[in-house]
C-alpha cells in the first residue's frame, strides 16, 4: 500500500490544535460580525472558543460596549462598512472628529456611518476604551490569501498570509505584543 501524503496545511492545523495557547488555555472570547462560514465558527467552538455572532455592524456597538474580547474578526463586506466601522473605534476624538468633517463636511455632532445605526457618543467611548488593544481581523475577500490584524491603526497592524496561518489560529492565539514588537515608536 502506498503512504498517503498529507498536505503542508494539514500538518499545520493539527499542531495548531495541540498548540498549548489554544488547547488547555484560558478560554478565549470571539466576537464574529457579519456573515462568516459556518467552518470558521465550527472550528473556533470545537478549539474552545466562546464565540458570540453579530450580522449588523450597528447591532456590535452594545455588544462591544458590555463585554471583553480576545479578538473580532470582521468580514470586510458586512453593510458595506467594515472597514469604517473598525476605523471608529480604533481612532481617538480628535481623528473622529476629522474624519466626519472629511466624510460628511461637518463639525460637532453630525451623525457618522450613515449606513447603520450610529451607538451613542458614550457608547462609542466605552467601546473604544475597552477595545483599544483587542486585534481586529478583517478577513479575506473571496480568493484572497491575505487578511489584516488590526489593534492600533496604521503602525500596529499587520498582513496575515492565510496559507500560513488560518484566521481560527490568529484569533485564538494572536498576542498583541507580535506587533508591538515589530512597530515604531508611538511618540
Amino acid at each position: 500500500m502506498a503512504a498517503r501524503r498529507s498536505s503542508r496545511n494539514s500538518v499545520a492545523l493539527d499542531a495548531d490544535l495541540n498548540d498549548r495557547r489554544v488547547r488547555g488555555g484560558p478560554l478565549r472570547t470571539v466576537l464574529l460580525l457579519g456573515e462568516m462560514s459556518p467552518s470558521l465558527r465550527s472550528e473556533l467552538v470545537l478549539r474552545g472558543a466562546d464565540v458570540t455572532i453579530c450580522a449588523r455592524l450597528g447591532d456590535a456597538f452594545p455588544v462591544l460596549a458590555e463585554r471583553d474580547f480576545d479578538a473580532v474578526a470582521i468580514n470586510p463586506l458586512t453593510d458595506g462598512a467594515a472597514l469604517d466601522f473598525v476605523s471608529v473605534i480604533k481612532e481617538g476624538e480628535i481623528e473622529h472628529e476629522l474624519t466626519i468633517a472629511t466624510l460628511y463636511g461637518a463639525r460637532g455632532s453630525a451623525t457618522f456611518m450613515k449606513w447603520i445605526r450610529p451607538p451613542s457618543l458614550e457608547s462609542l467611548k466605552a467601546v473604544r476604551l475597552k477595545h483599544r488593544m483587542t486585534p481586529f481581523v478583517m478577513l479575506p475577500l473571496a480568493n484572497e490569501w491575505r487578511y489584516a490584524v488590526i489593534v492600533q491603526p496604521p503602525l500596529v497592524s499587520g498582513m496575515r498570509d492565510l496559507r500560513k496561518q488560518s484566521v481560527a489560529t490568529t484569533l485564538l492565539t494572536f498576542d498583541v505584543s507580535e506587533l508591538l514588537n515589530q512597530s515604531e515608536p508611538m511618540a
